[in-house]
């Protein structure tokens, strides 16, 4: 078994295996030697961007970050920017950002930054690029559709390099009459170009509530289609109920060889241990009927945990991987979902204790060769994050499968500090064999987070 990393349009495929990591000077082999919740210096974290904030500069990274074909680094964050109108108390709106590498060095230049008007504001879905270098995301708020609670209900926009200069199109406006409101997990594109996303609510189906408000609908799947002359049509796949189904999807979705669609509701389903209900995992086929869902696991909140809000990953031999909150610890697990003759069966290959191992995965995970990778917004041995800086920062860890199950190696303990801490995003792997990722929310030189590197 190999994962495959998507580095461009969600097809390319990188299979160089780690196997070994320096442990206090100890060469260990990973899925054979491996203990569970090793915490020494596994690897190595350089700090290679700051944010500032303020109207030049971003703030608070908390998006997947992509790279080009030249290994220059491309994200977004929540805040900072020129624009200032994505509250009623004069928000900054966030920007798209680039990090030019120039050997192993790199130079951060902001490329767009959000005003929250009709070119939309808050980018908090990732970015994907195209093999052509353009990017495309969405952003929470803005557009010119009036439909959520008489403001704009988000967009698909595409940044484009035109002389030398980034230039936004906005692809789509949500908030038509069932449609879907306030796109907030970012797109993937397929093998045609066509695009596909979630959005958080909407949908004619309004059995779910929102912010006290109820009618807001559960949520939506949604295509867009390129039309030619620089249109493109969008098709509601799916609009979930808030029943069996699920409702208020957080994640991006996920194409299998086939173009099945696969993702995660955080609420509803028919789990009860949770509030408003402990989400799901679903399935969408395409037919000559059109689009069909089907739910193939339901949280129930106890030791399987619930409320994902992580997009899932493939294994070639068609298991699906994610994280979930909760679980027998109450800090978060990794599951693997197993298909045999139309079933599927949860199987939770690692639960975080909230100590020295992490603690609260939000964050996608990322396969390489046989091992899994990803980042946790809390535990770790670092203190310097939480209210008063005294909790811990988060961690990256991986988890590699041996003979006495799957073994979890912490690569890296965030301080809070010039390091950053309170990790949101996946990770990316160079073709060197670096990672890279967001610190947010805390952290850096200025306290705004930060872009780092780690080198296993």
């Amino acid at each position: 078994m190999e994962f495959h990393e998507s580095l461009e349009r969600g097809t390319q495929f990188v299979t160089k295996k780690l196997v070994f990591v320096k442990c206090n000077g100890v060469a260990v082999l990973l899925g054979t030697l491996l203990l569970a919740a090793i915490t020494c210096a596994a690897a190595t974290e350089k700090t290679i961007y700051s944010f500032a904030g303020g109207t030049g500069d971003g703030a608070y990274p908390d998006t997947n970050l992509v790279m080009d074909k030249a290994g220059n680094l491309y994200g977004t964050t929540d805040s900072g920017g020129a624009g200032d109108s994505c509250s009623p108390f004069g928000a900054s709106c966030g920007v798209v950002y680039e990090l030019q590498r120039s050997g192993s060095s790199f130079t951060e230049k902001v490329i767009y930054s959000f005003t929250g008007g009709t070119d939309g504001g808050l980018p908090y879905g990732n970015l994907i690029i195209d093999a052509q270098g353009n990017l495309y995301g969405t952003a929470y708020l803005g557009g010119n559709q009036f439909g959520c609670s008489g403001g704009p209900c988000g967009v698909v926009f595409e940044l484009s390099k035109v002389n030398g200069s980034w230039e936004e199109t906005i692809l789509h406006n949500f908030g038509a009459p069932g449609d879907g409101w306030y796109p907030n997990a970012g797109v993937i594109m397929d093998s045609k170009g066509n695009l596909y996303g979630t959005t958080n609510v909407g949908g004619i189906n309004g059995a779910c509530n929102a912010d006290g408000f109820a009618g807001y609908g559960c949520g939506v799947v949604y295509q867009l289609t390129p039309a030619g002359g620089g249109n493109w049509n969008e098709t509601v796949l799916y609009e979930f109920t808030g029943g069996a189904d699920g409702g208020f999807p957080n994640a991006p979705v996920t194409l299998d060889k086939s173009g099945n669609l696969y993702g995660a509701t955080a609420n509803w389903g028919t789990g009860t241990g949770c509030i408003d209900g402990c989400g799901t995992i679903f399935k969408l086929s395409s037919g000559r009927g059109g689009w069909t869902e089907t739910t193939i696991y339901t949280f129930t909140g106890y030791a399987d945990g619930g409320n994902p809000v992580t997009g899932l990953i493939f294994d070639p031999a068609g298991n699906l991987y994610g994280t979930a909150q909760g679980g027998s610890a109450y800090y978060g697990s990794v599951f693997q979902l197993k298909p045999a003759n139309g079933q599927w069966t949860l199987n939770t290959l690692y639960t975080f204790t909230g100590g020295a191992d992490g603690g609260n995965p939000i964050a996608s995970l990322v396969g390489r060769g046989t091992t899994l990778y990803g980042t946790t917004t809390g535990g770790g041995t670092g203190s310097g994050c939480g209210l008063f800086g005294d909790y811990p920062c988060g961690v990256i860890y991986s988890l590699t499968p041996g003979k006495g199950g799957w073994k979890e190696n912490v690569l890296y303990s965030f301080t809070g500090g010039n390091d950053g801490g309170e990790p949101q995003t996946s990770l990316i792997f160079a073709p060197n064999g670096k990672i890279y990722g967001g610190a947010a929310l805390i952290g850096g030189a200025h306290g705004l987070g930060t872009v780092y590197e780690i080198t296993p």
